[in-house]
């Protein structure tokens, strides 16, 4: 619509030969989205934003709305001097990685496997 800015999302389409596994990934980004929106982690994970189904002729794919990720840690390192981030830089982003694993472990009761 011409009144609404543009907007950028990632957009994650699942294989439906895993149907179980799509319902499953739906259930757990359900979970993380509404746990506990007051922990200190809940707003340095990613939530879906939105879900819905496509359909071809013969397979129906889960499809998952993000808001798009951030620059990658290679890019960033960039904007340091000889690619080098400084101390207190890696501090905080390490505390806000472990704070988000933190949030997924002890209020979502899940463990992340980096997949």
């Amino acid at each position: 619509y011409r009144w609404q800015s543009e907007r950028t999302v990632a957009l994650k389409i699942l294989n439906s030969c895993y149907a179980q596994s799509a319902s499953n990934l739906l259930d757990i980004e359900q979970t993380v989205a509404q746990k506990n929106p007051s922990h200190q982690g809940y707003g340095v994970t990613r939530h879906c934003l939105e879900s819905f189904e496509l359909k071809s002729s013969d397979k129906t794919h889960l499809c998952l709305v993000y808001e798009a990720m951030r620059e990658p840690m290679s890019v960033f390192q960039k904007r340091f001097e000889n690619r080098r981030m400084p101390l207190p830089v890696a501090k905080a982003y390490i505390q806000l990685l472990l704070l988000g694993l933190q949030y997924l472990h002890a209020e979502c009761r899940l463990i992340h496997t980096g997949k």
